[in-house]
């Protein structure tokens, strides 16, 4: 259900880009699911994007400036920049991640670069 909002999502020309738990919400009764909090959002476009969000939502206030958000994809770390499909990709990861793990799979943005995620005990 969650493939199906972010494609009915980039069916209407939006970029969500703030794909978590948090922002997912779930109806016991019926089992459908709602994509909320488009607050970071963005209309699609083709070219790179070259701002993680918008005016209203500056990086500083949303984490610590020296240290990259462990949700950050890696063409963000690496790049400055970042294309709409490949973002939406890694944060469908994250997500998948973060479900499987009961915890965010990267602790420090640089961890995302390297490739470096630390799998608990419980997991086989």
């Amino acid at each position: 259900q969650v493939l199906e909002a972010v494609r009915h999502c980039t069916s209407c020309g939006v970029l969500h880009r703030d794909i978590k738990p948090e922002n997912i919400l779930l109806n016991l009764a019926s089992g459908q699911l709602k994509l909320i909090d488009f607050g970071c959002g963005a209309f699609l476009q083709d070219t790179a994007y070259t701002q993680l969000w918008e005016q209203q939502h500056p990086p500083a206030e949303l984490c610590v400036p020296q240290e990259p958000c462990p949700t950050v994809h890696p063409e963000w770390i690496q790049h400055q920049r970042y294309h709409s499909e490949a973002a939406t990709i890694w944060s469908l990861g994250l997500l998948l991640g973060h479900l499987v793990m009961g915890k965010h799979p990267f602790r420090r943005g640089q961890e995302i670069v390297r490739g470096w995620i630390l799998f608990p005990r419980r997991l086989s």
